[in-house]
């Protein structure tokens, strides 16, 4: 009876960290540095040619976000493109920590795993919830 207990409280926390990331999300910090990380892939997406029409050393890790802006921009245009990629941001966070998670769980336990696994989704560096050219 007390371990149900325990698992319960230990699920609740769990969604109250998650809860407290889904709002957060919505709160950027300075748009000029968030939308510098989106506007490089979204210049690919309108067809601009790397290395010929864009110089910045940055450009080779918009290769990655390319396909993403492109798709969303195909199917929604521009948006709340800003707010996509912050999810998109969280999704890849979900994916690293799950692997994480099932790396390290035979070592420390499920719920010791899970909790450092989780710290990958819960701590964002001076609170940017997107992807950058840092990460």
């Amino acid at each position: 009876m007390r371990t149900k207990v325990q698992d319960g409280v230990f699920l609740i926390f769990v969604l109250a960290l998650f809860a407290l990331v889904f709002n957060r999300i919505h709160y950027g910090v300075d748009l000029t540095d968030e939308a510098y990380s989106n506007a490089i892939p979204y210049r690919f997406a309108l067809g601009d040619t790397p290395f010929m029409d864009e110089v910045s050393p940055q450009q080779t890790s918009s290769f990655l976000l390319f396909p993403i802006i492109k798709i969303y921009t195909l199917l929604f245009g521009t948006e709340s493109l800003i707010l996509f990629m912050r999810y998109m941001y969280l999704l890849f966070a979900a994916m690293v920590a799950w692997i994480i998670h099932q790396t390290i769980r035979e070592r420390v336990g499920e719920k010791t795993s899970l909790l450092i696994s989780l710290l990958v989704v819960l701590y964002a560096p001076f609170g940017a919830i997107f992807f950058n050219y840092n990460r």
